[in-house]
């Protein structure tokens, strides 16, 4: 291993040290290099967790949440409110072909709230769909969400404003913006994924999975009514019709994917750090499932309607905790694991450690370390205790 990251190094030295190398070590070694408290016994500080947390971001997911943070921070340096001139109208694409606006619409936010909200929806499901799919096939996926589900909603918007004596003729002349349409889209995607059959909404009550997105399709219309529910419905349709496999004329297969990878033009893109390979999975065979060692119990975490319980997850760990990765299979191969997971609990008695120690018992970093620490400290105090004269 190299010299800065090496145990003894500082969290900074550390983070630029695993950036530089791409991020090539196996989950083992980083797990043991992001431990909760340094070697010198201090707190690692919450903004030094940010950066960890982001640099294990996968690329794709990394970009979009930069883009759209960035995006909403010029618009509130520069005071920038004309939303009319960007966002998804259907009048101004189909009298005007302003067609820019599908690519506008999604990535401009009207409040910090409405961004929040949407990037805290999107960096899970993001994460775990990119780690299945693929750098480049996630990025063909949103493509598709933003243009097609854009599509989608001009067409029924213009449509509906035919229709006499009827509220639906606004909506033509309506504006929409944000990229709750592609998260809700994500969602279908990422719901036939799982396998499961029963899905929890906001931890309150289960529904069957097919039903999962089209329960939090309406829940959360009830919740903020103001919201685009025409941009939503049309998001989940395009990644219904993805998930069925309908679209597949419009996505590439596995191998023309790899071919692009292993060309000479996109060779800066596959070197950067946390690109994903494609490997052939979930890109045009769905569903599938995810392997049974990133499951978690009764599939929440990755869902959309854990936000609440997520966020409060996050900021414990961030605030109090470390974060930490259960190892399980090679950095190189593509993973599903979307949130962190909690710390493994370190060991009860220097009796258990010397004990795990011997057998090999928690093979983990973290817990072979605590268990040879307390065995040393067991052996420093038995030293240290008179001996009975002879």
């Amino acid at each position: 291993m190299a010299p800065c990251c090496t145990q003894h190094a500082s969290w900074h030295t550390r983070l630029s040290c695993l950036q530089a190398l791409s991020f090539h070590y196996t989950p083992d070694v980083r797990v043991s290099m992001f431990q909760n408290i340094d070697p010198a016994g201090q707190q690692v500080s919450p903004v030094t967790r940010v950066q960890v947390w982001f640099a294990e971001q996968p690329l794709l997911t990394k970009a979009i949440l930069v883009v759209c943070l960035g995006i909403y921070a010029v618009q509130v340096l520069f005071g920038y409110d004309n939303y009319g001139l960007v966002c998804l109208a259907a009048r101004a694409i189909t009298a005007d072909w302003q067609v820019y606006r599908l690519l506008t619409s999604a990535f401009v936010h009207g409040g910090l709230l409405h961004v929040a909200f949407n990037m805290l929806a999107f960096i899970p499901i993001g994460t775990s769909l990119e780690r299945i799919q693929g750098t480049l096939a996630l990025t063909h996926l949103i493509t598709l969400l933003i243009l097609v589900g854009g599509a989608a909603y001009v067409t029924f918007a213009t449509a509906a404003s035919y229709i006499p004596w009827s509220i639906a003729t606004k909506v033509a002349y309506q504006c929409a913006i944000g990229f709750s349409g592609v998260v809700f889209g994500l969602i279908v995607v990422d719901n036939s994924l799982t396998g499961a059959t029963q899905r929890s909404i906001f931890g309150l009550f289960y529904v069957p999975a097919p039903l999962y997105p089209w329960t939090l399709l309406v829940i959360w219309q009830l919740i903020m009514p103001g919201v685009s529910f025409l941009g939503h419905l049309c998001g989940l349709l395009i990644g219904q019709l993805y998930v069925w496999g309908l679209l597949r004329w419009l996505t590439p297969s596995s191998s023309l994917l790899q071919s692009m990878e292993s060309s000479s033009w996109l060779h800066w893109l596959y070197s950067k750090p946390m690109y994903i390979a494609n490997t052939g999975g979930a890109t045009g065979g769905l569903p599938i499932t995810r392997p049974p060692s990133f499951a978690i119990p009764d599939y929440e975490g990755r869902s959309f309607s854990s936000i609440v319980q997520q966020v409060r997850t996050w900021l414990s760990h961030l605030l109090q905790g470390g974060w930490s990765r259960v190892p399980t299979q090679d950095l190189d191969a593509p993973t599903a694991l979307g949130a962190p997971l909690i710390p493994e609990p370190s060991l009860s008695s220097p009796q258990q450690a010397s004990a795990s120690q011997r057998t090999g018992d928690g093979a983990s970093p973290r817990t072979a370390a605590a268990a040879a620490a307390q065995a040393r400290q067991a052996r420093f105090e038995a030293s240290q205790k008179p001996q009975a004269p002879s």
